[in-house]
């Protein structure tokens, strides 16, 4: 399951869940795409990857073909993942293949928000805690 929400400013909210299908992940990129050419600015996004497991070859490689082309519209991406070591090695690795400094995870949603509050609006951060509850 992969969903997206963004209720205010350039903030993009994003969960993933296990388990996620190819066409899961080609609808998602066409609906990330169209908010950040709505937005006409650079995004940030705050994912929540908790209830992500390993995810098949194709399906990282497909996720990571997402993340290079949003690369030029994205200001800042942290995503929260879970404890699961071998889950947060996966996550790791395709955050380092789609190239980008922007982009980093963390363990705990305070880390999250400290790293992109730097760059968001008030009410961009308060929509920002409001989704990691």
């Amino acid at each position: 399951m992969i969903t997206l929400n963004n209720t205010v400013g350039r903030l993009i909210t994003v969960t993933l869940a296990s388990p996620i299908t190819i066409d899961e992940v080609t609808a998602f990129q066409q609906e990330l795409k169209q908010t950040i050419v709505k937005l006409g600015q650079k995004v940030v996004i705050a994912g929540d990857l908790r209830q992500l497991e390993i995810v098949p070859p194709d399906v990282g490689e497909a996720l990571v073909g997402l993340m290079k082309s949003d690369n030029p519209h994205l200001e800042r991406s942290g995503h929260l993942i879970s404890n699961s070591v071998m889950s947060g090695m996966q996550v790791g690795r395709l955050l380092e293949q789609a190239n980008s400094d922007a982009r980093k995870a963390f363990k705990t949603p305070k880390e999250v928000s400290d790293f992109l509050g730097e760059v968001l609006s008030a009410d961009e951060k308060a929509a920002l805690d409001k989704f990691y509850g």
